[in-house]
Formats: C-alpha cells, sequence, structure tokens
C-alpha cells in the first residue's frame, strides 16, 4: 500500500506542480519544489493514515493491537 501512496503523491503533485508553472506563474525551480513538497507529503500522510488503521484492525472484542507491539518490540 505504501508504493500506491507514493504513486498516488506523485501523481498529484506533477498536476500541482503543472498548475503552478502554467496558470500561477511559477518558475521552473519552485514548481519542482511544490511537486517534491505535494508528493511526499501526501505519501506520508496516506501512510500514516494506512499505518494507524493497520495497528487498531477492530474485532468484536475492541481494537486489537499487534502481538510484537503489546510486547514492546515494535
Amino acid at each position: 500500500m505504501a508504493i500506491v501512496s507514493l504513486i498516488f503523491g506523485s501523481i498529484i503533485g506533477f498536476f500541482a506542480a503543472v498548475f503552478g508553472w502554467a496558470v500561477l506563474d511559477f518558475s521552473l525551480l519552485p514548481a519542482c519544489g511544490l511537486y517534491f513538497a505535494t508528493s511526499l507529503c501526501l505519501a506520508s500522510v496516506l501512510i500514516a493514515g494506512n499505518m494507524i488503521r493497520e495497528m487498531t484492525k477492530f474485532d468484536t472484542n475492541g481494537p486489537q493491537i499487534p502481538a510484537e507491539l503489546a510486547r514492546g518490540r515494535g
């Protein structure tokens, strides 16, 4: 899922950079910075959300924490 988040972040970052370059009249360097910032931040948010969801899977008994984290090895 992390790979999908990185690809999705890169696609959104690309469109943000093209929009900034073509419409907002950014030069090439700020457009590249916008691409990197958008892609990395969006990918980080999606990966963190996925990690939180995986760590706290709900069962009928409530949230279940993986055994490795419960023992302090995570």
